[in-house]
């Protein structure tokens, strides 16, 4: 690696660990709720381990399993899982996994951003791009065990999600997705096609802050959940894939004028 982050980087997002006023509070302050009987509890981009650190709290006799590509985080999302092995009195289980979760074999590019919570497998913000293991959530799968995935890896949920086929076949999984507008535009998957592949897998969806709940549901609660975000979904597949086209047309038509 050509860089590294600064200390004070790794320090603030270690200190929102107790911060109430964190970006994200909202959802943190929910998993309480959400969390009820979950004994697996999957953390998909964990960075340093915000939402592991916070899950801890709740869940008693868990296996908590954190997944992060970033080689740069690792060590220090290892010392934070460390540190929550050695004060637990939950009877909770700890698992690092160094890898970016996805449906491709093998391994996969990474970009890293000098952004500690922006590097990606999709191209964004990035400083340098390296190859990092991949893991398919099927190789996770626990039958007949309540389980909660969390998951906010910067447009990459598509495959992801995909990549864990019977997770959504089961019906004691829930996903708790963070949906980035730019998806994935190397297939051209969007939050529209997220919130299409849970809904044709018979899944509700109730908006908590900027993360999507996705729970089993029947399938009018499903289609009801569906066609109330397809609007804004829709609207912005469409500004993603045609904004960049309008944008030059709109300037051109303007300076004709």
């Amino acid at each position: 690696m050509s860089f590294s982050y600064r200390d004070s980087q790794i320090a603030e997002l270690l200190a929102e660990f107790a911060d109430p006023r964190v970006r994200e509070a909202i959802e943190l302050s929910s998993l309480g709720e959400i969390l009820q009987d979950v004994t697996y509890f999957i953390d998909v981009g964990s960075n340093v381990g915000q939402y592991v650190f916070h899950a801890a709290r709740h869940l008693r006799n868990a296996k908590i399993v954190a997944i992060e590509a970033n080689p740069l985080i690792i060590p220090i999302l290892t010392k934070t899982i460390e540190a929550l092995r050695s004060q637990d009195c939950a009877g909770n289980r700890y698992e690092v996994r160094a890898a970016a979760a996805s449906d491709i074999p093998g391994n996969i590019e990474f970009h890293i951003s000098r952004l500690p919570t922006l590097s990606s497998v999709t191209p964004n913000t990035r400083a340098e791009t390296v190859r990092v293991p991949t893991v398919c959530l099927n190789e996770l799968y626990l039958p007949s065990t309540r389980t909660f995935i969390k998951m906010d890896i910067e447009g990459a949920e598509y495959r992801a999600i995909r990549s864990g086929s019977r997770f959504l076949e089961s019906t004691d999984t829930s996903f708790f997705v963070e949906l980035h507008s730019w998806g994935d535009w190397s297939i051209g998957k969007y939050p529209l096609h997220v919130c299409w592949l849970f809904f044709t897998n018979r899944f509700a969806s109730k908006k908590i802050g900027t993360h999507y709940l996705f729970y089993k549901a029947s399938w009018l609660k499903s289609m009801v959940s569906f066609a109330r975000e397809l609007p804004g979904q829709l609207s912005k597949y469409l500004w993603r894939r045609l904004g960049g086209a309008l944008v030059p047309f709109a300037s051109r038509r303007k300076a004709l004028n």
